[in-house]
């Protein structure tokens, strides 16, 4: 018995001892691993370094060549114009509206100008003015209810390290147009467009229906409560002070039976005053937000065009370009024996 457990332990001691041989080999293995990997980004680091000095003359021309180049054609290149408007939907959601804008994005993106102006009811001169016309949410980064920024790719998530959050209750709608002129056409265009979002109009019409039908069940409700604070302030407390008293009429008795005694007069003004408040505030609604939208801000008239250099980093990609290409070019003297002697080969 005894042998058995000392057989046990020895077991146990060498399968111990495997492991921790085991895992200091992978250890050490991993370690080894890191440094050849360190070790081949120093060497590579090195190696073009070396390369790019003994080359340099060639990489800096094609640079500068490259940069010179994206210039001329950023300076030669139509100018485009910004502007920008913010949408509230008062029926839909703006989720909705911002899909069915960015419907003609996608038009754009496409340089389809004879379905843009189909869908936009404009001529097809004037839709090929358009550079871009494209709807993005709003961020409001410490919720209080103002726009931080607006979120260009539409691909905001909301996370637990920060307190940024999308505004539903707008968005953004952005316009580049080559024609700053036809501003106003394009926003007059636009509002026509969003009223053909299907069933709008009709959602719209049931919302102002059923608040005018509200405000009217409120005002007669409204007139019964008057009606009642007249009786509950004048006759029946006039009554209870004559029964009290001893000198109340038969008719005029007020009969109770010993679960409902004869109930104190109530005091109806916080009731009528809550029902005012609430039809002011479906005065408002009805005036204000039974438009299917409205645009809380509009697209204005610009003068000044966008900076395309800045606007798209021409410099740094092209200078980039050009480096890449330098870099290329470099190669190809370098081994231009090499790859004459393979295509002949081949």
């Amino acid at each position: 018995m005894s042998t058995e457990k000392r057989n046990d332990e020895i077991d146990l001691i060498e399968v111990t001892q495997k492991a921790g041989k085991a895992l200091e080999k992978a250890t050490v293995g991993l370690i080894q691993l890191i440094i050849r990997f360190f070790k081949w980004i120093f060497n590579f680091g090195i190696l073009t370094l070396r390369f790019s000095l003994r080359y340099s003359l060639i990489i800096i021309i094609t640079t500068i060549v490259v940069l010179l180049l994206g210039r001329f054609i950023t300076n030669y290149s139509v100018p485009y114009y910004r502007t920008s408007a913010t949408i509230q939907s008062n029926t839909i959601s703006n989720a909705n509206l911002i899909n069915y804008i960015n419907r003609l994005h996608e038009l754009l993106d496409n340089n389809d100008s004879i379905s843009l102006a189909t869908e936009l009811k404009m001529d097809v001169s004037t839709a090929s003015k358009i550079y871009d016309l494209q709807a993005f949410w709003l961020i409001d980064k410490n919720k209080d209810g103002i726009s931080d920024e607006i979120d260009y790719y539409n691909e905001f998530m909301p996370d637990t390290i920060s307190n940024a959050i999308r505004i539903t209750d707008r968005f953004h709608v952005q316009l580049l147009t080559f024609d700053p002129t036809n501003v106003n056409l394009v926003q007059e265009k636009l509002d026509g467009y969003l009223r053909t979002y299907p069933r709008l109009q009709q959602i719209a019409d049931v919302k102002k229906l059923n608040l005018e039908n509200e405000i009217k069940r409120i005002d007669e409700e409204i007139t019964i409560l008057d009606s009642l604070r007249s009786y509950e302030y004048f006759k029946k407390e006039k009554e209870l002070r004559e029964f009290d008293k001893g000198t109340v009429k038969l008719n005029q008795l007020l009969v109770s039976g010993g679960e409902d005694p004869i109930q104190p007069t109530r005091l109806l003004h916080q009731n009528i005053l809550d029902l005012v408040n609430q039809n002011l505030n479906n005065y408002r609604t009805l005036e204000l937000e039974t438009e299917p939208f409205i645009f809380l801000s509009k697209f204005i008239e610009v003068s000044n065009p966008v900076n395309v250099v800045k606007e798209n980093r021409v410099n740094l990609k092209f200078g980039i370009l050009g480096i890449v290409l330098g870099m290329l070019l470099s190669l190809f003297l370098k081994y231009r024996k090499e790859i004459f002697t393979f295509i002949k080969e081949s």
